[in-house]
């Protein structure tokens, strides 16, 4: 499809047209309202691809070159479809192009039109109905006043315990920011922030990171990795074990590492027994046939792993060798008393499966790791952080 007369280029592969009133009219999103923009896309869509065929969606590849940060805040961001080509319905390169599309679901609180175009192409060509993409697509944002929030049962209470895990989140970060935790969200860690959830929400239901999202369920605890770790001891620092654990299972890893999907809801295993019942030792990474790798040379340093040496997923037991690093000692002792602090405290036992979800802005501004759960009564509880 032609980029309309008059666009502004957004970033490659996003523009805002002229004119602007087909998409204005219907924001912000209410409901099915965004459907009042579809016809004429849903026309031009079946006019121009070959029969049983369907356009290819070019120069959309992932949330890398994806980033709206400035952009596209408060208005309407249209998405174009480039380069239309010759494409068999049963190709899933339309997919993993809608799976990227998704990542863009709400910026600056607008519905993009490239989330109800793909929704609409996917159901003409490959015969599937549409689905919400998860929270990405709640007209929700860090703004929000919780405390008088009145759609958690859209949906029919789908994402109920999805929103719930991202209000707890948005306001814990609120409560344990200070002047020595400079942190504010804005609409790109917002938006990313939904996308973990969704993702994370997704492993936990053993769906595949190009399935549609579903919500999570409840009864399990959640653990958000931090630069600090606060103890009856004071503050301990442990910012290169918080930045390994969260650029391991940042939310581009449905994309670039499909493989690390899982390691956002592992199982405890106490005493390390998945380890070393699969015959491993507790310094696995320092013997065949795991070496070389990069902690290997490493010099008065500790081996960061991730996923943690105490779940299930340890060294390759999740079918994907774990992510190494090395680190201070000191932050690795800092680190394992963390979570072993989390287990305690939010009660997590031996074999539980609990949630992992990493917030790179909230590690960069140094801040606490916190935990809490998600009761069988879908409420949520704070049961690890500061003055808890």
């Amino acid at each position: 499809m032609p980029v309309p007369a008059g666009s502004r280029t957004i970033f490659t592969g996003c523009y805002e047209p002229a004119d602007t009133r087909c998409v204005d009219k219907v924001l912000p999103a209410q409901e099915d309202g965004r459907i009042d923009c579809e016809d004429d896309v849903t026309d031009l869509a079946a006019k121009v691809a070959p029969p049983g065929q369907g356009p290819q969606i070019d120069n959309v590849t992932g949330r890398k070159s994806l980033s709206p940060t400035s952009t596209c805040q408060g208005g309407a961001c249209t998405v174009a479809f480039l380069a239309a080509g010759e494409l068999t319905a049963s190709t899933p390169a339309l997919l993993t192009a809608g799976a990227a599309l998704a990542t863009l679901a709400w910026v600056g609180g607008a519905l993009l039109l490239a989330v109800a175009v793909y929704n609409t192409v996917k159901s003409i060509f490959l015969g599937e109905p549409t689905a919400i993409l998860g929270i990405l697509e709640y007209n929700i944002d860090y703004r929000t006043d919780f405390t008088t929030y009145e759609e958690w049962y859209d949906q029919k209470g789908l994402y109920y315990n999805s929103l719930q895990i991202y209000a707890q989140i948005i306001t814990a970060t609120r409560q344990f920011a200070t002047n020595a935790t400079p942190f504010a969200w804005n609409d790109s860690t917002d938006a990313d922030l939904r996308r973990t959830i969704d993702q994370a929400c997704n492993a936990q239901q053993k769906l595949s990171s190009t399935s549609t999202s579903t919500g999570c369920g409840n009864g399990f605890a959640i653990y958000v990795p931090g630069a600090t770790s606060v103890s009856k001891n004071g503050l301990r620092l442990m910012p290169q074990t918080g930045k390994h654990i969260t650029e391991t299972i940042y939310p581009t890893v449905g994309l670039d590492h499909p493989e690390r999907v899982p390691w956002f809801y592992p199982a405890r295993s106490a005493k390390h027994r998945a380890l070393t019942g699969a015959g491993f030792s507790a310094a696995w990474y320092d013997a065949p046939p795991f070496v070389p790798n990069e902690c290997t040379g490493r010099v008065l340093q500790a081996c960061d792993e991730f996923p943690f040496k105490s779940t299930n997923q340890a060294a390759n037991l999740s079918g994907a060798r774990a992510s190494l690093r090395p680190v201070p000692n000191n932050e690795a002792s800092v680190q394992g008393t963390d979570i072993s602090s989390f287990y305690r405290k939010c009660e997590v036992d031996d074999n539980d499966e609990f949630l992992i979800i990493p917030i790179p802005s909230w590690v960069a501004a140094g801040g606490p790791s916190f935990g809490f759960r998600v009761g069988d009564d879908n409420a949520t509880e704070m049961c690890h952080g500061p003055g808890v």
